[in-house]
């Protein structure tokens, strides 16, 4: 049953490429792309596009994607072989599981700010100059809202669909805004090298975040929820968009102007 499900999965998608090729609607965003992008960005774009399902699933903190510590930690003290041969190694990450300071508003605010922007940056590497960043900065902003309320939603109930909402949250959305409006002059070199930065800084405060039972209880009904393999694929994409962009931001650094 998994194999023809998968099976019929994949010749419904190159059916789809077909029907859609002949129908134009490639062209068309090939003309589109040439417009609001510069070429060679196609990984860039991919980022972008994976980025609202990262959001799909539960963060400790809005837009708080790469939250990985905790369950490295628990997997170097449960399953790692070598960890029981070094003693010092082991102690250290027992005291990690020690209960830190409650996380801070300016540290959630933080997070908020940073998780909007970074996206911002990275769409700014990659958009011609003008209006169009202005754009994909509201684009971003509306993306962030809507991931962000769907998740609480498919967390909670429709009823808590907005319990994410705080006004530290109203604060760092709109900071986060303008402070992408206002860089959205930069050239894409530069812009690269902020969106490191910025995503750099998101990814050290996230990993501060203090463990918490209720977004532990919140993981443990995604993890076993009906759309397991879905939840899964958010999961992953939740975990390691941070890290894979700053791969992506690093070798566009890398190449020749």
């Amino acid at each position: 049953m998994d194999c023809a499900l998968n099976a019929i999965g994949a010749t419904a998608g190159a059916l789809l490429a077909m029907v859609l090729q002949g129908l134009g609607v490639l062209q068309r965003w090939e003309v589109l792309r040439n417009r609001w992008f510069e070429r060679g960005g196609g990984g860039g774009l991919a980022l972008l596009a994976l980025w609202p399902v990262g959001l799909l699933f539960p963060a400790p903190a809005p837009l708080g994607l790469g939250h990985v510590s905790e369950r490295l930690r628990d997997w170097l003290l449960e399953d790692a072989p070598f960890v029981s041969d070094m003693p010092a190694l082991r102690q250290a990450l027992e005291a990690s599981l020690m209960p830190p300071e409650p996380m801070s508003p300016i540290s959630d605010a933080l997070i908020q700010f940073f998780g909007l922007l970074t996206p911002c940056l990275l769409a700014f590497c990659l958009a011609r100059p003008g209006l169009r960043r202005a754009g994909l900065a509201a684009g971003a902003l509306v993306l962030a809202w809507g991931a962000s309320t769907l998740s609480a939603a498919l967390s909670f109930g429709p009823q808590h669909a907005l319990a994410w909402v705080t006004p530290a949250t109203l604060q760092a959305f709109s900071l986060g805004l303008l402070a992408a409006l206002l860089l959205a002059g930069l050239q894409p070199r530069t812009a690269a090298g902020a969106a490191l930065m910025s995503l750099t800084a998101l990814v050290v405060l996230v990993s501060q975040v203090p463990p918490d039972p209720y977004y532990a209880a919140t993981l443990n009904s995604w993890e076993q929820g009906r759309f397991i393999h879905f939840n899964g694929l958010a999961l992953w994409v939740g975990w390691l968009w941070p890290y894979v962009a700053m791969l992506w931001l690093m070798g566009r650094l890398g190449q020749r102007r």
